[in-house]
């Protein structure tokens, strides 16, 4: 279940590019190769520069957790943004994003 949530929730803009410049395509990454990003994607949400690329880079980060099955890591990420960005008129898209698939993978 929780793959194809994750699976559904990606876009085509919704792609991680590493410190070096590569797009990191989530849905690609199998599970191994996806926990091997783990750190790195941690990396890139908390060294993001503005708002749109912590939402993002944090949402793609939930994303990768979700689809390793760890709902508990994905909900703390994407909480975190509903609260930052909440009162953000400029991220409300975003924020929508995070509230949906909260509100799929509630307890």
């Amino acid at each position: 279940v929780d793959n194809a949530i994750a699976m559904v929730s990606f876009g085509e803009e919704d792609l991680v590019r590493s410190s070096s410049g590569n797009e990191i395509d989530i849905p690609t990454l199998s599970d191994k190769e996806l926990k091997e990003k783990l750190p790195e994607l941690t990396t890139l949400y908390k060294s993001a520069e503005g708002d749109l690329e912590v939402a993002n880079n944090g949402y793609m980060l939930a994303m990768a957790y979700l689809r390793l099955h760890d709902r508990k890591n994905a909900r703390l990420i994407l909480n975190e943004i509903v609260d930052r960005y909440k009162d953000n008129d400029d991220l409300t898209p975003e924020v929508r994003k995070c509230e949906r698939v909260l509100n799929i993978i509630k307890d």
